[in-house]
């Protein structure tokens, strides 16, 4: 009972839920979060740190820098389940509390933002991060 309190708390804050949405897209570091949402990295760490204690968010080390992924979902009610892939799976502009941050998204510069490592290499899709959501 207490991880799904865990999962509802993570849930219910409007900055995680645009994170969730962003991290649908693609991998992304914690520099780059902070560059598309309002929110400073110590912020966007915060916000990560109880997505990843809900089981929502994964992370994957490259040398200095920890990149941030949709975790694989089971085990979700069949009513969550349900409303969470229908958000994911809505364009990201189409949503207007997501606007601002789908143009700065699409203006990020990756390659040249925190000079991590093989941001100038082609990297893997949103498609391989899609998380599986069964009911």
């Amino acid at each position: 009972m207490e991880s799904l309190a865990r999962l509802y708390k993570a849930l219910g804050d409007l900055t995680r839920l645009k994170l969730i949405r962003l991290l649908a897209e693609d991998e992304f570091c914690v520099c780059e979060l902070a560059e598309i949402l309002p929110c400073s990295q110590s912020g966007v760490s915060q916000h990560l740190a109880k997505l990843k204690a809900a089981g929502l968010v994964r992370e994957r080390r490259d040398g200095h820098w920890t990149y941030y992924r949709l975790a694989a979902q089971s085990g979700l009610p069949a009513q969550l389940a349900s409303a969470l892939d229908e958000f994911l799976q809505r364009p990201l502009g189409s949503d207007p509390d997501m606007a601002q941050e789908a143009e700065r998204l699409a203006r990020l510069d990756r390659a040249h933002l925190c000079r991590a490592p093989g941001r100038t290499a082609a990297r893997r899709g949103a498609a391989d991060f899609l998380p599986t959501i069964q009911p």
